[in-house]
């Protein structure tokens, strides 16, 4: 019994250390595939870096890390906008009932990037101001029945404004 488990543990210990000799060899590949990974990566970053700045220089423009605007008009229409800018990149979205509208991306960012520059708020106007600000810049029909803005501003402050007819 002694001759079998012996056998047994010099077999294993055979596949244990050939093993860790094929273990070597891939590390030595992976690390320079890692190595080939990263030049590559940085050339990609140095190419799409134009887009990158762009963005950046976009997101200057607007006070805002976060904008969410929804306005509900009779009927169960609604307009709702949303601005976000997250790791130089800007995401943003229109969906008008009203005008039975919906815009995404690049065409959605242009349209409220005029609009929120043009709205002059920060974390320390009164929530009357800001609505009055929002309805101008958005051009809110009259007939709304609430308005909910939803703000982040640069500075990481958070805001939250509402009103009801």
């Amino acid at each position: 019994m002694k001759k079998i488990l012996s056998i047994l543990a010099v077999g294993a210990l055979t596949f244990m250390v050939a093993g860790c000799g094929d273990d070597n060899n891939n590390d030595n590949q992976t690390a320079n595939d890692n190595t080939a990974n990263e030049q590559q990566s940085n050339n990609t970053s140095n190419s799409d870096q134009g887009t990158v700045n762009d963005t950046a220089a976009q997101k200057n423009e607007t006070p805002f890390n976060e904008f969410s605007l929804e306005v509900k008009y009779p009927n169960n229409q609604e307009y709702e906008a949303e601005y976000d800018y997250e790791n130089n990149r800007i995401d943003a979205s229109i969906e008008d009932d009203v005008n039975n509208s919906r815009l995404k991306g690049e065409d959605a960012e242009k349209q409220l990037r005029d609009k929120l520059k043009s709205l002059n708020i920060d974390a320390q106007t009164s929530e009357k101001d800001v609505i009055s600000s929002v309805i101008s810049a958005f051009d809110v029909a009259d007939n709304y029945q609430a308005i909910d803005v939803d703000i982040t501003f640069a500075d990481g402050t958070e805001k939250e404004y509402r009103s009801t007819k």
